[in-house]
C-alpha cells in the first residue's frame, strides 16, 4: 500500500523533543518523514495537510496539546503526541470530550506509527479528529461554550454579600447622588 506520510513541525527542536522523534522515525520502514522547519504559516499548513500523521511533541515537561495539534486535527490529520498532563479529569472538568490524540512517548512512538500504518485505523483516527474539532474546537463550538458560561446562573445571580471595596465605592457613588444607605 501507499507509504505513511508523517510530518513533524517543531517551532523549537529542544522543546518539541525533535531529536528523539527523528531517531525513532528514521528507524521505521514504509514511512516518509517531512520535517517542516523555517517556513511560513501557509507553507507549513500546505505540508501538514498532505501528511497522514503529525507527530507534535515528545517533551515530558510539556505533555499537553498545542495549537498545531488542533490545527492538524482540523485538517483531518491524525495526531501523535505526548499529552500525559491532559488527564481524563482535566477533560471532565473542562466539559470537553478527550481529544483523539495518540498519547505517545519516544518509547512508544514506533508502536503508534506502526499501528497507524493500518489504513483502517488511520482513517478512523482521522475521522475522529475532524469530528472532535467540529464539536469542541471550532469557532462555533468555542463561541457556544463561552455563551453557555456567560449566561449560566452563577454569572447572573446577584452577589448577596459583595466584596467590601465594591460596597464602599457604591456607597460613595450613592451618597454623591443623594441616596442614603439603610
Amino acid at each position: 500500500g501507499p507509504r505513511l506520510r508523517v510530518a513533524h513541525a517543531p517551532s523549537n527542536r529542544a522543546t518539541k523533543g525533535t531529536a528523539a522523534i527523528l531517531e525513532v522515525l528514521q528507524g521505521i520502514d514504509g514511512i516518509d518523514v517531512d520535517l517542516i522547519e523555517g517556513v511560513g504559516f501557509d507553507e507549513c499548513r500546505k505540508r501538514v495537510v498532505n501528511a497522514d500523521v503529525l507527530v507534535d511533541q515528545m517533551e515530558p515537561s510539556i505533555g499537553g496539546i498545542g495549537a498545531l495539534a488542533i490545527e492538524a486535527m482540523a485538517l483531518g490529520v491524525a495526531v501523535v503526541s505526548d499529552v500525559r498532563h491532559v488527564t481524563p479529569e482535566a477533560w471532565r472538568r473542562a466539559g470537553i470530550a478527550p481529544a483523539p490524540i495518540l498519547n505517545t512517548t519516544p518509547e512508544t512512538l514506533r508502536q503508534a506509527i506502526e499501528t497507524l500504518q493500518d489504513r483502517t485505523t488511520l482513517h478512523a483516527l482521522r475521522s475522529a479528529s475532524l469530528i472532535w474539532v467540529r464539536e469542541n474546537a471550532s469557532s462555533e463550538a468555542v463561541a457556544r461554550r463561552w455563551h453557555e458560561a456567560l449566561t449560566s446562573a452563577p454569572y447572573l445571580t446577584p452577589v448577596a454579600d459583595p466584596p467590601p471595596i465594591i460596597s464602599a465605592a457604591m456607597i460613595v457613588r450613592n451618597e454623591e447622588r443623594g441616596i442614603r444607605q439603610a
